[in-house]
């Protein structure tokens, strides 16, 4: 079927705007998934340093907090 060039612009402006809002979803979704992957990966650490340290038990957030903040001195407190 035959259409006029206006109507070719037209969805070929269309085409670009959904282009540049489906890559502004992607560029969220790789930050996002970048996030999740270090969150990940700082859970597990909790996790080993927890063992490491022989608890019991560990409350995430806070010992989240201490491993990031203690990184000079490998110090964790009584978050633990």
């Amino acid at each position: 079927m035959k259409f006029p060039i206006a109507w070719h612009e037209n969805c070929l402006r269309n085409q670009a705007a959904s282009l540049l809002r489906r890559k502004g979803e992607l560029d969220r979704a790789t930050r996002e998934f970048g996030k999740a992957m270090a969150d990940h990966k700082h859970y597990a650490a909790q996790l080993e340093k927890a063992k490491k340290l022989k608890k019991d038990g560990f409350d995430s957030y806070l010992f989240m907090k201490q491993i990031k903040g203690a990184g000079r001195d490998d110090r964790v407190g009584d978050a633990c």
